[in-house]
């Protein structure tokens, strides 16, 4: 009887194999409201999306009529009904342009706005959905409340047609400086492995940045465990964010800035198959980016051979260091006291220097800091 199970099993594993398409390379996506998309889809981003860029839709889309477990031309939105433009609609579009005209991408998405890592952790999820936010609850019930559970069901299914080729994130914000989240990460990503019978040679994880400081991220922080998740997980890699434009919040990308990191993460990814991209190309920044809900000014210079980079204005006690990115932007985010006009400039290697960024020359450029929007203030 047991070698009749175990023949049993052989043959199925055949035939699965034998269905698969091996030219059809599917990933897994999952994460928090970046993943999800919250930037508005514009007209641009629904033309000239290729019959070979597939998805899996993981929730029903009653207005779209789309069905849980179906697969349909990856037109956006790909997460939900109510949701927007996402990294991954890039990702899949970018690698196309790369890849043989025989060759399909598929992907399947899964994300919730706000969720922490624990919203991904078989053993924990119950009691995370038990204590989540009302308008968290919706989210969740789309994916039956327990969100993992869904993905590993959905990529069952995917790997039906095609094979997965790896597993895209973009979480962290809500787990800003956790020292516990490259743990927790690992041990999904291990479980995703293990649940759909995959090797980790094979399903690389890519981790994409949160809006990084050059952009006056308010999580940036976090990208310094992002850039060492290898550390835990050798087969994973991180997805600068340097200079993707973000919004008023500081914390989501604009349509613009998904469209670019979803390029980075399509040319990480042919890094990974040896396949050749052009070099990632980083907006320019404009200085300052003053945050109007919290009045923080991110200033930012661009000197990729300068020794040190400091910024100067009255508010400042003292001249500021500012940090060195990996591109040769130098960034640094302050708070005044006071919502006012202030003249500023930059100590560049000795040398005193208005901000070239910056159009109101004067002996210093200038940096307005706006009264807070009515919506933005506290009630008394």
């Amino acid at each position: 009887m047991k070698k009749m199970l175990l023949s049993l099993a052989a043959a199925l594993l055949v035939v699965e194999a034998a269905a698969q398409d091996p030219k059809f390379h599917i990933f897994l996506c999952f994460g928090q409201s970046n993943m999800e998309g919250n930037a508005r889809i514009e007209s641009i981003d629904s033309v000239g999306v290729s019959d070979r860029f597939l998805n899996l839709s993981a929730v029903n889309f009653p207005d779209k009529s789309r069905k849980m477990g179906k697969w349909y031309k990856a037109l956006p939105p790909l997460c939900r009904e109510t949701t927007g433009l996402t990294p991954v609609d890039y990702f899949g579009r970018t690698l196309l342009e790369y890849l043989p005209q025989d060759h399909k991408v598929g992907v399947v998405h899964v994300a919730i706005g706000g969720i922490s890592i624990d919203g991904y952790m078989e053993e924990r999820i119950d009691d995370y959905a038990a204590t989540a936010a009302e308008w968290m609850k919706p989210m969740l019930a789309a994916y039956g409340g327990h969100p993992y559970r869904r993905l590993v069901e959905m990529g069952k299914i995917a790997k039906r047609k095609g094979v997965i080729s790896g597993i895209l994130l973009h979480q962290g914000e809500t787990n800003n400086s956790d020292p516990e989240w490259t743990k927790n990460v690992k041990t999904v990503y291990e479980r995703l492995l293990k649940d759909l019978n995959l090797k980790a040679g094979d399903v690389p994880l890519l981790a994409g940045e949160v809006v990084a400081a050059d952009r006056g991220g308010i999580c940036a922080a976090h990208n310094v465990s992002i850039d060492t998740l290898n550390r835990v997980i050798p087969t994973a890699y991180a997805i600068p964010a340097d200079g993707c434009p973000q919004n008023f919040d500081f914390l989501h990308f604009t349509a613009a800035g998904y469209r670019e990191l979803g390029r980075r993460y399509a040319y990480k990814m042919l890094d990974i198959w040896g396949i050749g991209h052009p070099e990632i190309q980083v907006p320019k920044t404009e200085s300052p980016l003053v945050s109007m809900m919290s009045g923080a000014i991110t200033f930012n210079y661009f000197a990729p051979d300068a020794q040190s980079v400091l910024v100067c204005s009255p508010f400042l006690s003292a001249p500021v260091p500012m940090t060195k990115g990996r591109y040769g932007n130098w960034t640094v985010t302050v708070t005044p006291e006071k919502r006012e006009a202030y003249p500023y400039y930059f100590i560049v290697d000795g040398v005193p220097t208005p901000d070239p960024a910056n159009a109101e020359h004067f002996d210093a450029s200038l940096v307005k800091v706006p009264e807070m929007p009515a919506f933005g203030r506290r009630r008394p």
